[in-house]
């Protein structure tokens, strides 16, 4: 593909992928991550839709959208935006074998803390570091966050 290749072949570039399936395909991610290795950053452009559909753009309207279970379309089939969580980034990048779950995670954390040049504070379990933490559990669903040292969710006991 055009683009997406001269960005894999430059070895400067990184690459920023919303591992959806539907923004990118598992084989694609592969590829990417073979390429960029420590370069290559799990994103979202997840959507979450207001409550009131007065509340949301008029691009935005639910009733212009169509959900594939994946991402959201425009009528005329364009993605508009995807439901992918980044937890669920990082379940899609170990399932598909792409990366470790730790791989995953780090494409996350630390590699977009390192881009902005924050790692010493954000994206890092390190002394000094801002406590920024997700918990997941042995399935990769969050059970806890922390936000400055503070818990700020956790998950209702199954």
């Amino acid at each position: 593909d055009g683009f997406a290749g001269l960005v894999l072949e430059a070895e400067q570039l990184g690459c920023d992928v919303i591992a959806d399936g539907a923004h990118v395909h598992p084989d694609w991610l592969r590829l990417a991550a073979r390429t960029k290795q420590s370069r290559l950053i799990l994103i979202s452009d997840r959507i979450d839709l207001p409550q009131s559909a007065s509340a949301a753009p008029a691009w935005l309207a639910a009733d212009r959208l169509t959900s594939d279970g994946v991402a959201w379309r425009l009528p005329d089939g364009r993605l508009a935006g995807s439901l992918l969580t980044l937890d669920a980034a990082i379940r899609n990048a170990a399932s598909w074998n792409v990366l470790s779950s730790h791989g995953a995670g780090a494409a996350c954390t630390l590699r977009p803390a390192r881009l902005l040049g924050v790692e010493r504070q954000h994206g890092t379990l390190r002394p000094g570091a801002r406590a920024d933490l997700v918990a997941l559990s042995d399935a990769g669903e969050v059970i806890a966050t922390w936000v400055g040292g503070r818990e700020v969710f956790r998950a209702k006991p199954r």
